[in-house]
């Protein structure tokens, strides 16, 4: 079972508790974006949102680095063993070059992010004539009156 914390005892916990946290947080958000059961109330909200997704590509960049370089310098000071069979710094290599490349990903998901974001945050709500039908907006015709 995960450790609960809350978000003001954040910068106490372990860093596995925290990972606990962030990927429960994203589990919510994934739920709270569901089509058809959205809390997004507006365009703005959506840019809000994106904009923070930024955020966290970023600072998922900087955790995998951060990680990598406590893996590294302990296997540098031999603190660091194998499972049997196993060489420890040809294990660590392999988690360095996996975390390089998830550091890729989260900086290229970051830039794709940034551009969404910016994009979203030209998005206004619409005039209340409007509605969703399949999906799509379309404009009432005019009154007549």
């Amino acid at each position: 079972m995960t450790e609960h914390i809350e978000l003001r005892e954040a910068y106490e916990a372990t860093p596995g508790a925290l990972a606990d946290l962030a990927a429960e947080a994203i589990r919510a958000l994934v739920h709270a974006t569901r089509p058809g059961q959205a809390r997004l109330t507006c365009p703005p909200d959506l840019a809000d949102v994106l904009g923070s997704l930024r955020v966290l590509a970023s600072r998922l960049t900087d955790a995998v680095v951060q990680l990598d370089a406590w893996l590294t310098t302990r296997l540098d000071l031999d603190d660091v063993g194998a499972d049997a069979g196993y060489d420890a710094d040809t294990v660590g290599l392999g988690v360095s070059l996996a975390l390089c490349d998830a550091g890729q990903c989260f900086a290229f998901a970051e830039r794709g992010l940034v551009a969404a974001h910016t994009s979203a945050s030209k998005l206004s709500a619409v005039e209340p004539s409007t509605v969703v039908a399949s999906g799509a907006l379309t404009e009432l015709p005019e009154d007549p009156r």
